[in-house]
């Protein structure tokens, strides 16, 4: 033990000595930029949260639950209480959007999926808080009775939540599950009542983690409820979450088995009626998955419904006429970021609108020579800049000769990639040089999204809102890269730029990296 104590006493001098001389361990040339005391991290990030937030105010109404709903999860690590009350505000916003007015209503389908998501995301935040404050379960429950979208999902989620599902197994948080089945038991048939609907997903999870010490009694009447809904199951959205009940009940109560098959088959023969052009292939792969499931327990039964499904096979990818088509927005819009757990009755297809600087007419030849020459001489540098610094540095140099304004919009992200090589490799004012160009641009792009959106009609307006909180954003992205070389200065500037919508999300961005407190940098001087 004193062997090891001298040893670490003489690391820790050897340390301060190499400091001293502007060395480091990350081998010759390296050293480390000391990261901000984790208080002082910590002030950083209620701040930079708080800034978002506020940046809010300045978004029309119909933009700021989803980007509210993205606070409220990523401040949880530094302002729990804050955080909740994000999450009622976003719930509360959700609500108040008015859904579809009739059939054709684009605009209304849209701000239907964004009151889906918000008020699922805010209810399972405000589940999980459980951890922290008992009271938080209760919360979330009163809020799902006062959700005006379908109320499956949410149920599904307090029943994950309540069973400990959502936890792993050995987590002190995780509830006793001998207590667990009457809360599911009692949630289940709450959801029943109030949506006419069986939440399979939650009850699956929940037979998975704690079948064997459910009460048996709560076990079997569970199974027993979801298969006889299964079975007058028509929708093949639904048929397919309700899947992952029946296997998990296959496997719990195996004695129930009976019932099983005679749900198995009253769903694969409803499947292979549904001839509608956007749910064959759900239906399709569904009912594959169902004889799947049959044949484990009756091959010859399973066999003989399968020769009905040799016709039913998806079609081609093209929108069902009359259905709503919804093109999808910068950075791709409504078809990612927080609308992936829920479904709806929407098309989505490429815009090849979405992005401002797409307007631009195409390069020459002679601006795709000098791209291609920037991006030959930037992989060179990176390349080098561990093995060979000052080549890697010499380099560099000739890469930034060919920085110019459609560099900047054509490879924005590679010019902030320059700018940390150049910072990697000690030349801090070069490095803040291209950064502060590379910024420019991105600020000049996030102001053409501006006047996009201000432009637009509300159907691309909503477009537009919906891709804000996107992690692919190039203005988001390379403000984040900055950032891990002068956090500060980058802080300051992203908390007075000129442009509006991105505004709360690169906000946004910065607090989460001060929140999780990063490793230092590591410099090659």
């Amino acid at each position: 033990m004193a062997r090891r104590r001298r040893i670490l006493i003489s690391l820790a001098l050897l340390t301060a000595s190499l400091a001293a001389q502007g060395r480091g361990f990350g081998g010759p040339g390296w050293v480390a930029l000391t990261p901000p005391k984790p208080k002082e991290t910590l002030a950083e990030a209620v701040d930079l949260f708080t800034q978002a937030r506020l940046a809010l105010a300045a978004l029309p109404d119909f933009a700021v639950p989803r980007l509210l709903s993205s606070i409220a999860r990523d401040e949880y690590r530094v302002a729990p209480g804050q955080s909740q009350a994000d999450d009622e505000r976003a719930f509360s916003d959700a609500r108040a959007l008015p859904g579809p007015q009739g059939v054709g209503d684009t605009a209304g389908a849209v701000r239907e999926l964004v009151k889906q998501q918000v008020e699922l995301s805010a209810i399972a935040d405000i589940a999980r808080h459980r951890e922290a404050d008992r009271s938080a379960f209760d919360r979330a429950l009163e809020l799902t009775r006062l959700a005006d979208v379908p109320k499956g999902p949410l149920y599904d989620q307090l029943i994950m939540t309540s069973s400990g599902a959502d936890l792993p197994d050995d987590d002190p948080a995780a509830p006793d599950n001998a207590d667990a089945g009457d809360r599911v038991f009692a949630l289940v048939e709450e959801c029943k009542r109030d949506d006419g609907a069986f939440p399979y997903r939650g009850v699956a999870n929940a037979l998975r983690r704690g079948a064997g010490a459910m009460d048996p009694t709560t076990r079997l009447l569970l199974v027993r409820e979801g298969y006889q809904m299964a079975a007058d199951l028509t929708d093949p959205g639904a048929a397919a979450q309700a899947f992952l009940f029946l296997q998990a009940a296959h496997r719990a109560e195996p004695a129930l088995d009976g019932e099983l098959e005679s749900s198995l088959q009253a769903m694969i023969r409803t499947l292979s009626y549904d001839g509608a052009a956007d749910t064959i292939g759900t239906a399709s792969a569904t009912s594959h998955r169902l004889l799947s499931l049959l044949g484990t327990i009756d091959p010859a039964r399973a066999l003989a419904l399968g020769a009905n499904l040799t016709d039913l096979v998806p079609p081609a990818s093209n929108p069902r006429q009359g259905s709503i088509t919804i093109n999808v927005g910068m950075n791709g819009g409504m078809n990612g970021g927080m609308f992936g757990t829920i479904s709806g009755a929407l098309t989505f297809v490429p815009n090849v609108r979405s992005n401002p600087i797409n307007s631009a007419p195409p390069p020459d030849a002679a601006t795709l020579a000098d791209d291609a020459a920037f991006t030959t001489l930037l992989a060179q540098a990176e390349s080098l800049q561990r093995r060979d610094p000052r080549q890697a540095l010499s380099l560099a140099d000739a890469a930034s000769d060919h920085v110019n304004a459609t560099l900047l919009a054509n490879q924005l992200d590679a010019v902030g990639r320059l700018a940390a090589i150049y910072y990697q490799l000690g030349s801090h004012q070069q490095g803040a040089r291209i950064f502060s160009l590379a910024l420019d641009a991105a600020d000049q792009l996030a102001r053409a999204q501006d006047a996009d959106f201000q432009s637009s009609d509300q159907v691309r307006q909503l477009q537009i809102a919906a891709s804000l909180d996107s992690p692919a954003s190039p203005v988001v992205e390379l403000y984040s890269l900055a950032a891990r070389f002068d956090f500060p200065g980058t802080a300051r500037r992203a908390e007075s730029v000129q442009f509006t919508l991105l505004k709360p999300t690169l906000l946004l961005r910065l607090a989460v990296i001060a929140s999780v407190n990063q490793r230092p940098v590591r410099i090659l001087r």
